[in-house]
């Protein structure tokens, strides 16, 4: 197959070195009627005429898997994806063309017909942000009630929490922010127990943890 520019394309096993903010986006994984990211990396795809027409009904037909899901509103600075491409050397900027602001393409790389990006991966690293203001006890919102549904929702920037309208009362407002003794028995009396390494052995299948 040729490229607008004349290259020829051979279908390659690769993987999609990409990055996003996905505060737009119902999650990285590509399900009926939503908007992820694999949806836009894939519809950039075929717009690069990365994908045969045969291959365009579903992104299995050419092994699309990937290195981790993530979840609504979750951002990513690297994830792969692993899949059968119409390859040449022009194809990373022509996907780049096609991809919305709030996801990068950082490269694409070759790999051998063995390679599982899930399978392969030797760890993952996560960083998880939690708001001052979800540690508010006291300053409770107002009860909920039409006629200050804007002054709430300006409170609670609805636009990043997505609440729904009966939930709104059982926030707190985002202005909050902790003193420094809490902050201080936080730190040394709840997140400590977090640091260092653990044996997550609920978040694995079963049968694979040795005995």
């Amino acid at each position: 197959k040729l490229t607008r520019t004349g290259g020829k394309k051979k279908k390659r096993k690769v993987v999609l070195v990409i990055g996003y903010i996905g505060t737009e986006y119902q999650g990285l994984q590509i399900n009926p009627g939503v908007n992820s990211i694999e949806k836009v990396v894939w519809e950039a795809c075929i717009k690069a005429e990365a994908v045969s027409e045969d291959n365009q009904i579903k992104p299995s037909k050419i092994g699309w898997a990937r290195t981790s899901r993530t979840d609504k509103g979750v951002h990513a600075i690297v994830n792969l994806i692993e899949c059968k491409l119409l390859y040449n050397e022009e194809l990373e900027e022509e996907i780049r063309k096609y991809l919305p602001e709030d996801v990068i393409l950082h490269g694409i790389k070759r790999v051998t017909k063995h390679f599982r990006a899930k399978d392969m991966c030797q760890y993952r690293h996560y960083r998880f942000l939690l708001p001052t203001f979800a540690l508010n006890e006291k300053a409770r919102l107002p009860p909920f009630e039409e006629e200050n549904i804007e002054e709430i929702s300006n409170l609670l920037n609805l636009r990043h929490h997505d609440l729904p309208k009966e939930k709104v009362e059982e926030c707190v407002p985002n202005y909050y922010r902790l003193t420094e003794q809490r902050k201080k028995d936080l730190n040394e009396n709840i997140l400590k127990q977090f640091e260092g390494t653990h044996f997550f052995h609920n978040y694995t299948k079963k049968g694979t943890i040795p005995k």
